[in-house]
This record gives structure tokens, sequence and C-alpha cells, in this order.
């Protein structure tokens, strides 16, 4: 039996993030003759600053601070409204993640103490962006000398890279057998950089299938037809769209609050949904509004009519916009994109077309995960 270790963004009160990392363990674990877990690596890089630190985090910040003053105001009025989730997420961390025996706290405690696996794999997310900032332990710095690495659908998050980026993917990277990224424009970054061929695969959420998504979801206690807005980032274009669209088609709007904007507004809230409920507001929606990138694949994969919008001003090819229209493109779904000018309107989309080039996809992502692990 082949043990492998993985390590991705994975305990956070995030959707996207936790599910994520759920379905990579769970789809390396179907492969045969193969056990696979989660490494509990916590990223409290943060426990060993000093106060000093801290201040002058905040001193940088002033100015932001100071010009924001309605945003922070309401998210520390509201703050027990987004923390409303953290139960349901707690759950699903005991009973559906697979962990090591052992939890890291730190990059340092993975180094001192590394776990003995066959294959070690770093999952999807944001896991190697330099936005987020590059954590020693997701270029499995840990493993020992000869290792087999293998990395399935990271996600770099920019569209270019300076040269001490570039440097530093190139030192890091040296060592793995396998390596993929999730989109496209990153794949060609690291192609680039590495002087190798980067193939691009599917987001771990998409190896599933929606029975398999269907499987573990909690239906909504919502009567008759609903939108589900899943909105992360704070433009207000996207919200009044949604709400000319909800009184065109004569259906409440219902938000998960994650956008500050989005509580004290009189909206309909969802505070309390975990990652299963998570999926089955988004399986029983007449329609999504999203801009975030697993609310539009999730809707996808769950054959959910959605409309996405663009999170971050500088259009599709904007650092974080272009990991949502390139799945979108990819999917022949550019239509469901909506920029400040696009046209209040609700139409169906054609999943038969859609459902045929996930299955392509799914079956080429399946073929690299099995050749990565040696199945």
């Amino acid at each position: 039996m082949k043990k492998v270790g993985i390590i991705t963004y994975a305990r956070f009160y995030n959707y996207g993030t936790a599910l994520q990392a759920h379905a990579l363990q769970q789809a390396v674990a179907s492969l045969p003759d193969v056990e696979a877990e989660l490494i509990d690596y916590r990223f409290n890089e943060k426990l060993k600053h000093s106060l000093w630190w801290y201040l002058k985090i905040r001193i940088k910040r002033f100015f932001y601070y100071f010009t924001a003053t309605k945003k922070i105001f309401r998210k520390l009025k509201y703050k027990n409204v987004f923390l409303q989730k953290r139960p349901a997420f707690d759950d699903f961390f005991s009973s559906d993640f697979v962990l090591s025996e052992k939890t890291y706290l730190l990059g340092e405690d993975l180094q001192n103490y590394p776990p003995k696996y066959d294959v070690y794999m770093v999952g999807s997310d944001q896991t190697w962006s330099p936005l987020v900032g590059f954590y020693p332990a997701l270029f499995l710095k840990f493993a020992p000398s000869g290792a087999r690495r293998v990395a399935y659908a990271p996600s770099l998050g920019v569209t270019n890279l300076s040269d001490g980026q570039k440097a530093f993917l190139k030192d890091n990277l040296s060592s793995f057998a396998y390596i993929s990224c999730r989109e496209k424009v990153g794949a060609d970054l690291l192609s680039d950089c590495l002087g190798r061929d980067i193939p691009t695969v599917l987001d771990p959420t998409l190896l599933l299938t929606r029975e398999q998504w269907s499987d573990i979801s909690v239906s909504p206690q919502i009567k008759g037809d609903y939108i589900l807005c899943y909105l992360i980032g704070d433009r207000a274009y996207y919200r009044d769209y949604i709400r000319r669209l909800s009184d065109k088609m004569q259906c409440p709007a219902y938000y998960i609050p994650v956008s500050w904007r989005d509580v004290g507004e009189g909206n309909n809230l969802i505070c309390d949904a975990g990652p299963k409920e998570f999926i089955g507001l988004i399986k029983n929606a007449k329609c999504v509004c999203t801009d975030s990138f697993h609310g539009s694949i999730f809707s996808l994969n769950l054959n959910t009519n959605f409309y996405t919008f663009l999170k971050i001003a500088g259009g599709e090819k904007a650092s974080d916009n272009s990991r949502i229209a390139g799945v979108l493109k990819t999917f022949g779904l550019e239509d469901r994109l909506r920029t400040p000018e696009s046209p209040v309107e609700f139409e169906e989309i054609d999943f038969n077309m859609v459902n045929k080039r996930l299955e392509n996809l799914r079956e080429s992502s399946w073929q690299y995960l099995k050749e990565a692990v040696e199945v």
C-alpha cells in the first residue's frame, strides 16, 4: 500500500479552500492500493512575529484605516455574523478530512519532524502564489532527499513573475518529479521558468462528479426558487446587477456573507452554512451570482445556472480575475461573465456541451494524477 501525504491550504474557514483539500485527498485515496492524508499544517508563522512587527504593520496601514472607516466599522459591528459558519466548518474538518496524526503549527516543525510518505504532494489553491507568499513547506522542503515530489494543480494567482520570483521557483521546483498547474497562464509561466512542459489540470473539486458532491451535500431550508449570492469582493456594480436580476426573475436573492457590503443591508443572509451546506445551496439554486473561482466551478460542476463577476478592477487579465476568465473560456462560457455594461437577463446554460468538455478534461487530469503517484 502506497502512502501519499498532501500539503495544501486546508483548515481555513473558506469554502473553496476546504473543499479543494477534501476533494484532492478523496481523489488520491480512490486510486488502487493508495492511502492518502492531508498533512495537518496550520500556517502559524505569524505567531513568531514580535509586538514591534505588528506595530509597524499597523503604522503602514494607517492611511488604509483612515480611508476605509465604513468598511472596518461594519466588519467589527457584524463580526458575529461572519463567525456563525465556523461550527459547521469545524464539523466538516473533523468528519471529512483525513489528517496526519501529528499537527504542525509552523513550517520549521515540518522540517524538524518530517512525516514519512512514499509520495509527497503539494495540492491546489493559491499554494504557489507570490501574492499570498512563498511558504517553504508548500515547496516540500521538508521531504527527504530523493523523495518523490508531486504538484497537483497549484495556482500562481498572477499573470507575470519578477526575476526574483522566477529564480525562487526554479531553485525550489527542480527536484519535483511531476508539476502541473491549475490555470494555463500559470502553466505557461512555469514552463518558461523551468524549461519544461507543464500541463494544465483541473481544480481538484472538478475531479469529483456532481453525483459525488450531491452525496455529501445538505439541502437548504428555503422554499421555492432563489438566487444564491456568494460575493468575496467589495465592488458595487454586481450587487446592483443582482438586485435588478432578482426583480426580473421575481426570485429572492440569498447571500452567504463574506464581504462587509452584504451585511446590514437588509439582505437575506445565510450565515451558518458550512462546506456541505454550501454545496447544497449551489445545487438547489435557480441561479448563482458569484465573483469566486470556486463558486463558479461548483456551479458548473453541479449544472446550476450562474453568472460570474470580476472581483477587482482592471478587466479579465487582472491577476485575480484571470483565473475566472480562464475557466469560463475553457468551458465555452464566456457569456456568463457580467461586466458593468452587461444587460440584466437570465438565460439557461446548455450543460450538455459543458459536461462533455468537463469529462474530457477530467479524464486527462485523472491520467496525470495516476502517473504522478505511479499507480
